[in-house]
């Protein structure tokens, strides 16, 4: 008899419902990649967006001597301008900070679930990921920059001012979160700040602007500069990120699973 009952309670166990698979979710999806194989993959995209940039607006801008039939339309390259809102590299710039800022939503909500008490600072970095590229697409510092100007009548003014002092108070915010997460992640998400503010802030202000100054291929030049920080900048980021969640021990967690520490 327990002879059977043991074959009766090891067909049971035999007949159990397989566990169901694991959900698939940006997650799970890049946690399974190594830390550096994403932002390489990530970067070789913009890399190859940039050199587009590079070499379409070199050739439209030096084909002054051409005749109109001979030269390249603007409709065929502009969708590769990084200078516009409206092309490959403004939409793959917007997309990567939103996937950037999706995962550290999560890992904020990974913290507030383990009562850690850096959750706040995780999910203010996402909302400010998030409106990055929102400004990507809708390009809302020349808005300001035209309200400024109108408002002091100074075709002068800009925006930068403005967005570095801001860019300062939240640094000065983040300090004992990135001092508490020093340095496996927080060198590289300095270095990816630091490379992003370089792009919006420094080259955008050293850019000549006299004249027609967006129709020649110098300007052009200096906007492929300008884009190159602004995108490695969250691919720094990303890199120590996701060094510093593989060296976590539970890593990051998947949708419907516990956290545990």
């Amino acid at each position: 008899m327990a002879k059977q009952g043991g074959k009766r309670k090891g067909a049971q166990e035999a007949a159990a419902p397989l566990p169901p698979p694991e959900r698939l979710s940006i997650y799970s999806f890049a946690s399974r990649y190594h830390a550096l194989r994403l932002p390489l993959w990530i970067g070789l995209v913009g890399a190859v967006l940039v050199l587009l940039h590079i070499v379409l607006m070199w050739l439209y801008f030096s084909q002054r001597d051409l005749t109109d039939d001979e030269r390249i339309r603007w409709y065929m390259v502009s969708i590769f301008d990084l200078d516009s809102e409206e092309s490959f590299g403004t939409y793959f710039s917007a997309v990567s900070l939103l996937f950037i800022g999706r995962l550290v939503w999560h890992q904020g909500t990974r913290s507030k679930a383990a009562k850690e008490i850096w959750f706040l600072w995780w999910f203010v970095l996402a909302v400010v990921l998030y409106l990055l590229s929102i400004e990507e697409v809708i390009d809302s510092h020349e808005m300001f920059e035209e309200y400024k100007r109108r408002l002091h009548d100074d075709r002068t003014k800009t925006w930068r001012t403005e967005a570095l002092v801001a860019a300062l108070f939240i640094g000065a915010g983040f300090i004992p979160f990135l001092w508490h997460h020093r340095w496996r992640f927080s060198g590289f998400a300095l270095l990816g700040g630091a490379l992003y503010l370089l792009g919006c802030l420094g080259v955008d202000h050293w850019t000549p602007r006299e004249g027609n100054y967006n129709e020649s291929a110098t300007y052009h030049m200096w906007v492929a500069l300008e884009e190159a920080c602004e995108l490695l900048g969250p691919i720094v980021f990303l890199h120590g990120f996701l060094a510093w969640v593989a060296g976590k021990p539970t890593g990051l967690v998947t949708e419907g699973t516990e956290v545990a520490e």
